[in-house]
């Protein structure tokens, strides 16, 4: 009894010495191992019965001991009878517990640690009341502890295709804490049913491989398997196959013990692309003035999986979800091959503004690896608001308005649909305008229509805040009228020689004027009086005044005065009297050019002479011209007289007859010089007559050829004959050069 402690031997050795009766055999029945895993709860049973018991056999003892590293026997539990002691200070303290009854007894080892893998023995003695050892009995159980294999996998989490395609779902695996037996894997394959349980579509047990039969997956499923890698292959994915897929691994000792195993799911996920987005506006006209929300549109998208999402936008800005203001209604449908459709239904409090406001819609699906979305087409919704502003102005004539135009004036609300407007006068609002809809034409204008026009949608009555006013202003200009004024008929100014006159010209305007006086087409003068100071023959004359309105040029006007200056006669050019020395036979032209007003009349006085006409006359409002011609027969004194009311002027000439020379000797230039010389005794008076003898020759000469020609008429006695008659007979003119042409085109301008 090698196996008993030190305790038990002095008694059994008593009891072998003292006691003669027969010793008692205890039977033990005991498990020869126990087998289990690492944390697990062992429980090591023993079943113990007497044989040949004496009946004086009372007391039952009972020990669990467990053999050392070393080989030897610690104990670990006591009892005698009713009391019971758990050895301390041992690796079973605190985890260990023992139950007993009549028939055996049960060791009990909680959180089994894999240095527990040793043996346990029970021993059982039977003891007499008075302390004797009748008989025992020992048995043991080995308690085999394994270590549990743990398997991880790495498995996705979700797969993602479109229907129809392959889906491959990898599985990977490796084992931790493996066991050195463990020698075979197995694989299995799982696929959720709708009632949360799962059906096995495949199972591997080491190179042995089954696809199991009558399922969704029979003939359209594969399976690789390799060194720690199994992979599941869907062909032709339907949309039933969106579900999770289960990946199992076990790994068994080679007595078919499992000693790990690890599992992880897939979720395969099966989509389709939906159609476009469809948006249908309502047909009906929405009023800002409803209380609640109306149906603005409706966006439908068919065919996709899985159910698509739409999103509502207005100008590009996301609509989201707003009590009293923004509803959403969405239907589902899930049609007959499994796709859904989404119909969305927008309800939408509408303001003013959202008369130009664009709706649209936005589908949002799931593809494989994201989100997509498809945009509808905008529309545009008709929306009635009643007017709150109105807008009145003028359409045309652009620019400012004048007498004489024709003016449109346009009102417009802002309220839809547009009402009828009438049209007024502010000064006079009970006076409706005839007007054509919402335009008034006034047709021609004048400043009487000038004033504050008003407009207002038919309905309102007296004064409201909705109605349109604007102010029309019409620019006129009166004709000019220059004063003072002489005469209704003409415009003529009378005023005595060297008197100052103020002359005012006014033209009546809407608008600022400018002003300015011209006078034989020059400048003369600016702004509406004119002052003449000092005035002389030269002042008379014709004046008129141009006004402008300044903002509007294309308005101006004007008028005109003559002012005429009243005097006595002046002669014009050379102012004292003539003495001409001239050949006898000669024609001679004498000339009187008086100014004045009223018009001086021209008289001629000839002493000397019988042959003589005149031969210009003419004159204009203010100055007179005559001329005539005499033939120098004698000695002439001839008296040009101008006199009118206010007075009387008188020019006179001499003229002195030259007998005319003759000579038969040949005619020479310098014979007559020497003569004129020697005669005479002045070389200067020789030379200039030598010289007006020349030229008298010559345009004799030329006026003899015109003459044959037809190009020179005779007998004229206009300003024409005048010019010619001066041209031919240089010598014995009155007067030529820049005053006698002075003179002529004064005149000329009055016959002309």
């Amino acid at each position: 009894m090698a196996f008993l402690n030190r305790a038990a031997k002095p008694l059994f050795l008593l009891f072998s010495l003292v006691s003669c009766s027969a010793w008692a055999k205890v039977e033990l029945t005991m498990q020869e191992s126990v087998e289990l895993y690492v944390d697990d709860s062992a429980q090591i049973p023993c079943q113990y019965h007497f044989i040949n018991i004496s009946s004086e056999a009372r007391i039952v003892r009972i020990q669990w001991f467990v053999r050392d590293v070393d080989g030897s026997l610690s104990r670990i539990f006591y009892s005698h009878g009713k009391n019971y002691v758990v050895e301390s200070h041992t690796d079973y303290s605190g985890r260990m517990e023992v139950d007993m009854d009549n028939q055996g007894t049960k060791l009990i080892i909680h959180s089994v640690q894999l240095s527990d893998d040793r043996e346990f023995f029970c021993q059982v003695i039977g003891w007499t009341g008075d302390g004797l050892a009748l008989g025992s009995g020992v048995g043991k159980t080995h308690l085999k502890v394994f270590a549990w294999a743990k398997v991880e996998l790495t498995i996705q989490e979700s797969v993602e295709v479109y229907v129809d395609d392959s889906a491959q779902i990898p599985c990977q695996y490796h084992f931790i804490n493996a066991s050195s037996e463990a020698r075979i894997v197995g694989i299995q394959w799982f696929v959720s049913e709708g009632d949360n349980s799962q059906r096995r579509i495949f199972y591997s047990h080491g190179k042995n491989h089954l696809v199991e039969s009558h399922t969704d997956y029979s003939g359209r499923m594969e399976v690789d398997v390799d060194n720690y890698r199994t992979q599941l292959i869907i062909h032709s994915v339907q949309l039933s196959d969106d579900r999770e897929f289960f990946c199992q691994v076990i790994e068994w000792t080679g007595d078919g013990l499992a000693v790990g195993s690890g599992e992880g799911k897939t979720h395969l996920k099966v989509f389709v692309r939906p159609e476009a987005p469809v948006i249908s506006g309502v047909l009906t006209v929405i009023s800002v003035t409803s209380d609640l929300p109306s149906k603005v549109a409706s966006c439908e998208v068919q065919n996709g999986f899985p159910i698509p999402n739409i999103t509502w936008y207005k100008n590009s800005m996301r609509l989201m979800p707003s009590p009293g203001y923004v509803n959403v209604l969405t239907l589902v449908t899930q049609e007959y091959s499994g796709l859904y459709s989404v119909q969305s239904t927008l309800e939408y409090k509408v303001v003013k503004v959202d008369k130009d406001a664009h709706f649209s819609c936005e589908v949002n699906f799931f593809v494989p690896g994201g989100v997509r979305t498809m945009e509808s087409n905008s529309i545009n919704i008709t929306i009635h608001y009643p007017t709150t502003v109105v807008e009145l102005w003028k359409k045309s004539p652009q620019g400012l308005v004048k007498e004489g135009d024709t003016v449109e004036l346009r009102c417009q609300g802002d309220g839809n649909p547009p009402l009828p407007v009438i049209f007024n006068k502010k000064q006079d609002q009970d006076v409706v305008l005839e007007s054509s809809g919402d335009m008034l034409i006034l047709s021609p204008v004048s400043r009487k229509d000038s004033g504050i026009y008003q407009c207002r949608p038919l309905g309102t009555s007296g004064y409201t805040n909705i109605k349109g006013e604007m102010q029309l202003t019409v620019h006129y200009l009166d004709p000019a009228v220059v004063m003072p004024k002489d005469s209704d008929v003409i415009q003529e100014i009378v005023m005595l020689n060297g008197e100052s006159l103020t002359v005012a010209c006014n033209a009546p305007s809407s608008s600022k004027t400018d002003t300015v006086w011209y006078k034989d087409g020059e400048q003369v003068g600016k702004g509406n009086i004119l002052h003449l100071q000092d005035t002389t023959f030269e002042t008379a004359g014709e004046y008129i005044c141009e006004v402008t309105v300044l903002s509007h040029p294309s308005l101006h006007t004007s008028a005109s005065v003559y002012i005429v200056v009243q005097g006595s006669p002046q002669l014009m050019g050379v102012d004292e009297d003539v003495q001409l020395e001239k050949a006898t036979g000669r024609m001679v032209n004498l000339s009187c050019v008086a100014q004045g007003y009223p018009l001086p009349s021209i008289s001629w006085n000839i002493i000397g002479s019988q042959d003589w006409h005149e031969v210009v006359s003419k004159s204009n409002l203010t100055v007179a011209q005559s001329v005539l011609t005499v033939e120098v027969t004698s000695d002439i004194s001839a008296f040009c007289n101008v006199s009118n009311y206010i007075g009387t002027e008188v020019k006179a000439f001499s003229i002195k007859a030259i007998p005319t020379v003759t000579t038969t000797a040949p005619f020479s230039p310098g014979e007559i010089a020497a003569q004129y010389e020697a005669t005479e005794g002045s070389g200067v008076i020789m030379v200039v007559i030598i010289l007006c003898l020349l030229l008298l020759a010559i345009f004799g000469s030329v006026l003899h050829f015109l003459h044959k020609k037809g190009k020179f008429p005779c007998g004229r006695s206009d300003e024409a004959l005048l010019s010619s008659e001066l041209a031919l007979k240089p010598a014995i003119s009155v007067r030529v050069g820049a005053e006698e042409a002075a003179v002529t085109d004064l005149l000329a301008d009055t016959t002309s």
